[in-house]
């Protein structure tokens, strides 16, 4: 028998935290596709650890067979196993020798559910942040990989590396961009201890999106917030890139800092409608389905937003801990609706649902564009909105001129 062969119950949990993540975030877009040697191999994601526990379900559904090697810690939690799937766990920081031991039955089974051919996914930083740079990269892959070669010496084990970026992880409906790196192929032998590590953090600092400090991260981040807002179809990824790497120039790069002065990094940059009349006629047809969407999910959203509040500690997991507080939420919500109507109209049940469910995945679909249209009515209030304005003209040259084959 294969190795963790999914079960018909493993592939629907599978398909409902595909659906779950994929309402939560606007989008999750490869930005390039993988590609493997010609010679055919064993395969080990190596993804930078971003926004907690959701990693996994992200990548998920981006990958054919895909098996989560994720902390022990987080497996264990009811609700995250169940977001996590079936997944190997292991001890983050075994304090005991027990638990050193059984990290390594752990990642024998890995093995060989690799060998099987399931493509294997772990986070080598062990831990996850929304900030500016990759943490330590631990050697679990490279002890991984060394029990692979011992039990399979014909096929070679190909790492891909992976960067995930989120545009605002901190934020219901945010875009995920997933970049892959050229394979990592190991087919020798005898490598010096901790080469292979050195050699896979060099690898996923190329797809990772990295700043010197917190302060270039906000300021690029910020920039980034506001080319996306007046041109949604951008890349949040590239646009980041853009800025550290200096390709603004010092008159457009001096404008922005001077209206970011202050503003924190979760805070949105200043943009004015650049259409006024017609921007007001959108937002007002888009806003009744949103604020109905809203109120019939009033119990998940607000419970969600209360137990994020309250229960995360930073930024990196504020999607984790709504994402376990609202579909429980809804489940009581709904089961609530339909004993509701069931009471008052026998025969409506259904029909409810039918005009439940359009509402609200109508207002899922057109919160993105009520957000920015909204954020761009309000800026016609602030007292230097024509300096904004000759702001977004200057940002739609620069994109013009050139920048935009890049992003």
């Amino acid at each position: 028998m294969i190795a963790f062969q999914s079960s018909p119950a493993a592939a629907c949990l599978r398909r409902i935290r595909s659906v779950g993540v994929r309402v939560y975030f606007s989008s999750i877009r490869p930005v390039n596709s993988y590609s493997l040697p010609e010679k055919e191999g064993i395969v080990i994601f190596a993804s930078t650890h971003r926004n907690g526990a959701v990693d996994g379900p992200v990548l998920e559904g981006l990958l054919p067979v895909p098996l989560l090697i994720a902390g022990k810690n987080l497996a264990k939690a009811p609700l995250l196993g169940l977001l996590l799937g079936d997944c190997i766990t292991i001890y983050r920081h075994p304090a005991s020798v027990a638990e050193q031991r059984q990290n390594i039955r752990q990642l024998k089974r890995a093995a060989d559910a690799a060998i099987a051919g399931r493509q294997l996914v772990m986070f080598p930083e062990g831990t996850s942040s929304l900030g500016p740079g990759l943490q330590p990269i631990k050697r679990g892959v490279e002890y991984l990989v060394r029990w692979i070669r011992k039990k399979e010496r014909a096929r070679p084990v190909h790492i891909i590396p992976v960067g995930l970026h989120y545009g605002r992880g901190f934020e219901f409906r945010s875009r995920v961009e997933v970049v892959f790196g050229p394979a990592i192929t190991v087919s020798e032998e005898n490598r010096p201890p901790g080469q292979l590590t050195r050699q896979l953090a060099h690898a996923m600092a190329r797809v990772a999106v990295i700043f010197p400090d917190r302060e270039s991260q906000r300021r690029a981040e910020l920039f980034a917030d506001m080319v996306c807002a007046l041109y949604p179809d951008q890349s949040h990824r590239a646009a980041c890139l853009a800025y550290r790497d200096g390709m603004l120039s010092a008159d457009l790069q001096g404008q922005f800092e001077r209206f970011i002065k202050g503003r924190p990094r979760h805070g949105r940059p200043p943009v004015v409608t650049r259409e006024p009349l017609s921007d007001l006629i959108r937002l007002a047809l888009v806003s009744p389905v949103v604020l109905a969407a809203f109120i019939l999910n009033l119990l998940p959203v607000l419970g969600a937003w209360l137990v994020a509040g309250k229960m995360a500690d930073d930024d990196n997991v504020i999607t984790l801990w709504r994402l376990l507080a609202g579909p429980p939420l809804l489940a009581c919500q709904l089961l609530g609706y339909l004993i509701l109507v069931c009471r008052l109209s026998p025969g409506g049940g259904l029909l409810f649902l039918v005009l439940y469910g359009g509402i609200s995945w109508s207002g899922i679909l057109l919160y993105d564009r009520w957000r920015r249209l909204w954020h761009g009515w309000m800026g016609m209030f602030y007292p230097d909105r024509k300096r904004i304005i000759c702001l977004q003209e200057e940002i739609g040259q620069w994109l013009m001129a050139g920048a935009k084959q890049n992003l």
